[in-house]
């Protein structure tokens, strides 16, 4: 297991890096980018290295500044198209993990950030906060969170999690198209049922 932290340089203090796995057990996983963003170092480091050895690839930030920087930090700019207009590539994270109480800017105001920004809006959001604190499931849900999770969690929970926010945002990134091609089944669909004379089908549908 490989993790790394460069606290001694000013630019990546508050950043840990886990190694990335190459099992093929996890070859799925291992092309998926997690940053967990907690002030904790005990809890960002254990959930790091847990989700790291489940197969993902794993950023941990201290706080959210940070964590936007991290975000954004394999996102090029290239020079401007035929068309006059900027153009970026690169890989944003599959998935954001943040904690909700942190000093500075917290994982509200974090998330917020994140769904104003035109690079990150669409990146899946988990918050973790203790257990009761419904004014900040409320406010978390309200500011665009994907799912929320409380304190002391199941790590098998949080996997669960991820996995089923980053499938779903797959499936929906896929744009028109995945939907065209929904209704289309359920049209053929329909259309058998009414060609076998299939009683109580609604006309409808």
């Amino acid at each position: 297991v490989s993790l790394s932290s460069s606290s001694s340089n000013n630019n990546n203090e508050g950043i840990e890096e886990f190694g990335v796995r190459r099992d093929e057990k996890w070859l799925e996983r291992s092309t998926r980018w997690v940053v967990i963003v907690d002030d904790e170092e005990s809890i960002r480091k254990a959930v790091g290295q847990y989700l790291f050895d489940q197969g993902y690839q794993v950023t941990a930030c201290a706080d959210g500044p940070t964590a936007l920087r991290v975000c954004k930090s394999k996102v090029v700019d290239n020079t401007t198209n035929n068309n006059g207009q900027g153009t970026t590539t690169g890989a944003v994270p599959d998935m954001i993990v943040s904690d909700v109480r942190m000093p500075g800017m917290d994982g509200l105001e974090l998330l917020r950030e994140i769904r104003q920004d035109e690079l990150l809006l669409g990146v899946p959001v988990v918050l973790l906060t203790a257990k009761g604190m419904t004014q900040d499931r409320i406010a978390g849900f309200k500011a665009g969170a994907d799912a929320y999770l409380p304190k002391p969690f199941d790590p098998e929970e949080l996997i669960s999690i991820i996995d089923n926010s980053i499938s779903r945002h797959e499936i929906l990134s896929g744009g028109s198209v995945g939907v065209e091609d929904i209704k289309k089944d359920l049209d053929e669909v329909k259309y058998l049922l009414l060609e076998k004379g299939g009683a109580g089908v609604s006309h409808g549908w």
